[in-house]
């Protein structure tokens, strides 16, 4: 064993009274034992690891035999007085092995420990579970019955669905399931509910686990991945449960009744059959469809429920949505009896939705219908103590209730003690149910647990706590019984998310840590074998310290949260390609497609274009394709295509009236990029769309995270934490609402994202009006840069219109003076406060909106994202007030401008959250009509003083150098080109003649 030098640091043991006793080596000792004599630490351990609990958690008389180190690991041998030794329960053991290991945590580069128990001194030793509470062995699982009939292949001409809503990336994660959950939630003790971490620095573990799951999934099936979480994802508390025989599950073709002990029966039996099946073909003869009853239009999680074994087949779902139809295809040779996360849909109420099994598969084998879920629901589990169900979300509480909901209360078969250990507390049994739950899930291969073991991993997500000092990641390795690689995952994974978030650390608020040590072990019943078979390898990770200040800010930045997400992907992807035999490929996915634009090109065409991903250590591999989404609502996306390395692509036929949404991922052997802000395009009724709407507003930042207040129970009421719930806070698809009200008016419009005008790829000019979305961007991201700013007032000098709505437009631009000239000169606006301390404004009496109803932006009356601090304006000279706050600090809420060639609209809240729509169509249409009312510049009034006269020819003589001497695209003298012909000669004076009206 060797040592690791100058790690002294004291472990501290006392027996009642007695003096503090420090064992440490030094730095170049060769010794295996420890340097105090066991003699001089006789049975210490008990005193001080029991001291914090209501009862020892070692008995008297226990005795350290011997400390060592294993590189940064501290192991330690104890042998305990038998025979009677109170069973710990897994928290128990997890809090004895802390306790133990807790004068040496602040060191950085501290490992960890691995203990050894034995009870009596003739005993062997064993790790800590020979303390634990007894637990079952599973029960032994029926392999199913079914005889499917050979499969037979596709008969020229068959196919399946061809218009696919969205696509399973294919990625280096195809063909492996990931098990993921996130540890703790609320849980039931002895008379009330409670958190299992407190509300620190305006967050909990409990909580930031929970968003940090729904994080990692879409990554990791954009990755290719089959995904099987263990609390809810999708922050759905709606829920609708369709079993095979319940109203709503329709048949086509030949199905059988099922036989199996296990299955879902959704807590009712309506005919008795457990579920039905059929056998795969290679062209479809049956299909099995599940109509639930939508009445809210939300994003739903959708999930299917389908027992494993040995004779399944690759069984597609399509989930048909308010994009069009997904095709999800799950291997049920190797995983079901439980909840597969199928995706993330749109579901609009009154809709035809539903999910379709089909039999059409590539393998043979039976196809099996069962149970499908759409949301998560709300907890509906009673227990003892509290007397009551928890008042909260099945995603909000521990993974305990939702096994006991769904495979105890609404499934037959399972073996209860995966969630309810006989002797424990629930707190105690929620530890290992994700991993036991896995493990009845995952199908064991015929050679056993290490065949083809890249095909399944386990991670598990938490948040890391010491006192307030200690920053930065770990991962974790346990001494009840490690997984065969679980060390290399740990130490893979923790390097991975430390290189890439050190490479992104600019981007954040803090500085990243790097720990020097990547793991830590100690007793961890969540990833220990006894609870897994060792089935797979399994670890956690503590993505950073939140009782640290920074790491708390961190932990709650959503932007953070998102790349640690890409990056324990990358992470997996990085170990399983490691393992022996592995075919999973050493390649990442790509970020996403940067300044994406749509634009209306005329004759029915419309041109997307957009720019390569970023690529790195931090950001993924190089694109080698993309695809293109597409949506008739701006929410649900399908419909597909697919195109190679490209960064352009024309569609054609567009039709006239009609607005299109558009999404672009990069897509490469890796996977697929998470999708570009959604785009907008319409086409006029004649001519090309003379309108732009540009994205300005791409701020994700813990700022404007979504906030939830507890009201109940008592201890925990009033308490308010921040959640890292993106749809809440920058869904990145606002265009919707102003592409909405600017169709209700029938206008024609293209967008762009703000960093396409930035980058030169989308020219102002070439529109009459800019609608400029903003949110709630500030100064972390400027509100508009200087190079913003600039394109604008170019934009605005010749004869262009603009509406800018945002609520840190002015804050940013004249408190914080990011851009007061353009504030006060261009947008004649004067900034007064940062909060109006109101949701509610109403029309000035004789201002543009005059005659509209008062207007309304809180979530309340249907915003889709909350403005907490709505600009207070004033108007400056060649302005005038046109909106008023109502309520609060009062104050102007919108100035408008007439110009010598331009009007503007500045608005101190952003307009997207105007609601409901037909207001907010109204309030467009006024504002069109101002902005389209505009005196155009004059033809060949090049210094825009409002005449044509002998300064502006000098202008145009200096580009005037004759006939057939044309000038290249893009240069400047082509404005001086009156006739079209790419040169400035005398036809284009005699042009500019006919307009010349001063001296």
């Amino acid at each position: 064993m060797t040592l690791r030098p100058r790690l002294l640091a004291a472990f501290v043991l006392t027996l009642g009274p007695a003096a503090w006793v420090a064992a440490s080596l030094p730095q170049d000792s060769g010794a295996a034992r420890s340097a105090v004599p066991a003699a001089e630490i006789p049975g210490a351990v008990a005193a001080q690891a029991g001291a914090p609990l209501d009862a020892p958690l070692l008995p008297p008389g226990t005795v350290v035999d011997e400390i060592r180190w294993d590189g940064t690991v501290l192991e330690l041998d104890l042998t305990l007085p038998g025979p009677d030794v109170r069973p710990l329960s897994p928290l128990e053991i997890e809090d004895l092995a802390a306790q133990l290991a807790a004068a040496f945590r602040p060191a950085g580069d501290f490992g960890g420990t691995r203990i050894r128990v034995r009870i009596g001194p003739d005993a062997p030793y064993g790790s800590l579970a020979l303390l634990g509470v007894p637990e079952p062995e599973p029960l032994p699982g029926d392999e199913p019955q079914e005889q499917p009939l050979p499969w037979t292949p596709p008969q020229p001409g068959d196919r399946g669905p061809v218009a696919q809503a969205a696509r399973q990336p294919a990625g280096a994660l195809s063909g492996v399931v990931v098990f993921t959950t996130a540890g703790h939630g609320w849980t039931a003790g002895t008379s009330s509910w409670y958190l299992q971490r407190p509300v620190l620095w305006t967050m909990n573990e409990d909580y930031g686990n929970l968003d940090m799951l729904n994080y990692f999934v879409h990554y990791a099936f954009n990755a290719g991945a089959t995904v099987v979480p263990f609390r809810p994802v999708g922050w759905q508390p709606l829920e609708i449960v369709l079993d095979n025989d319940d109203p709503g599950v329709t048949f086509t073709g030949a199905w059988s009744n099922g036989s199996s002990s296990k299955y879902y029966e959704n807590g009712v039996t309506n005919s008795g059959i457990v579920y039905k099946w059929t056998s795969a073909a290679g062209s479809e003869t049956a299909t099995a469809r599940y109509t639930p009853n939508i009445t809210v239009t939300d994003y739903y999680p959708v999930y299917g429920f389908t027992i494993a074994g040995s004779n399944r087949a690759l069984q597609t779902y399509r989930i048909k949505h308010g994009g069009g139809i997904s095709a999800v295809t799950i291997d049920h040779r190797q995983v079901g009896s439980g909840w597969i996360w199928l995706g993330d849909y749109y579901l609009i109420a009154g809709d035809v939705n539903y999910v379709e099994i089909t039999n059409q598969s590539p393998t043979g084998g039976a196809i099996i219908a069962d149970a499908i879920r759409w949301g998560g629901g709300v907890g509906d589990i009673v227990r003892p103590g509290p007397g009551t169900v928890s008042g909260y979300a099945r995603d909000e509480e521990c993974m305990r209730y939702w096994a006991e909901s769904e495979l105890g209360n609404n499934a037959v078969g399972f073996d209860s003690t995966t969630w309810d250990v006989p002797d424990l507390d629930d707190g105690s049994d929620n530890v290992r149910v994700a991993a036991k739950w896995a493990r009845e899930m995952n199908q064991e291969p015929a050679g056993g647990v290490l065949v083809e073991r890249w095909k399944r991993i386990y991670l598990e997500f938490h948040t890391n706590a010491s006192g307030g000092g200690a920053r930065g990641q770990i991962c974790l390795i346990t001494d009840l019984g490690a997984t065969t690689y679980q060390t290399q995952f740990a130490t893979i994974l923790s390097d991975e998310v430390d290189a890439d978030m050190v490479a992104r650390s600019a981007e954040f608020e803090h500085a990243w840590v790097d720990r020097s040590e990547p793991t830590y072990t100690s007793s961890y019943g969540a990833i220990c074998t006894p609870a897994n078979g060792n089935e797979f390898d399994a670890t956690i990770v503590e993505l950073a310290f939140h009782d640290n200040q920074q790491d708390a800010e961190l932990l709650r930045d959503p932007r953070v949260r998102s790349a640690m997400a890409k990056s324990c992907v990358e992470g997996i992807i990085r170990f399983l390609n490691s393992l022996p035999g592995s075919t999973v490929p050493l390649v990442f996915p790509p970020d996403t497609p940067r300044s994406v634009r749509a634009i209306d090109a005329g004759g029915g065409n419309v041109t997307l274009a957009w720019q390569a991903p970023l690529t790195g250590t931090a950001y993924g591999d190089a694109a080698t394709g993309y695809v293109i989404y597409r949506s008739a609502n701006g929410f649900g996306f399908g419909d597909p295509i697919l195109l190679g390395n490209v960064t352009a692509y024309t569609l054609t036929g567009v039709p006239v009236g009609e607005t299109r949404y558009f999404r672009i991922a990069a897509t490469n052997a890796g996977g697929e990029s998470m999708p570009s802000e959604v785009l907008a395009v319409r086409r006029p009724a004649t001519g090309v769309a003379r309108v732009l709407i540009v994205n300005g507003f791409d701020r994700l930042r813990r700022q404007i995270n979504p906030r939830q207040t507890f009201t109940q129970p008592p201890a925990y009421a009033g308490q308010t934490i921040e959640r890292q719930m993106w749809r809440l806070s920058n869904a990145f698809d606002y265009v919707v609402e102003h592409a909405e009200a600017l169709a209700a008016n029938n206008l024609g419009f293209s967008s762009c994202v703000n960093d396409a005008v930035v980058g030169s790829f989308v020219n102002l000019g070439d529109f009459s009006i800019v609608d400029w979305i903003l949110g709630t961007e500030s100064s972390e991201d400027q509100t508009l840069s200087t190079t913003e700013q600039s394109r604008l007032t170019t934009f605005l000098t010749n004869g262009g219109s603009l509406l800018i709505s945002g609520s840190e437009l002015a804050y940013h631009l004249g408190g914080l003076g990011g851009g007061t000239a353009f504030l006060q000169d261009r947008l004649k606006v004067s900034y007064v406060a940062d909060n109006a301390g109101t949701y509610a404004a109403v029309p000035v009496p004789g201002g543009i909106f005059d005659g509209l109803p008062p207007l309304s932006f809180s979530p309340a009356g249907g915003a889709r994202y909350d403005v907490r601090s709505p600009d207070v304006l004033a108007a400056r000279t060649g302005g005038t007030a046109c909106l008023n706050y109502s309520g609060g600090a009062g104050g102007v809420a919108g100035v408008q401008v007439v110009g010598a060639q331009h009007n503007i609209v500045t608005l101190g809240f952003p307009f997207e959250t105007i609601s409901p729509a037909a207001t907010r169509a109204a309030v467009m249409g006024r504002i069109m009509t101002f902005l389209q009312s505009a005196t155009p510049p004059l033809p060949f009034d090049y210094d825009n003083d409002g005449d044509v006269d002998i300064a502006d020819f000098t202008i145009f003589a200096f580009c005037g150098r004759g006939p057939e001497k044309p000038y290249t695209t893009g240069h400047l003298c082509l404005e001086f080109d009156g006739d079209g012909d790419a040169d400035v000669d005398v036809a284009d004076f005699q042009l500019m003649q006919l307009y010349i009206n001063a001296p």
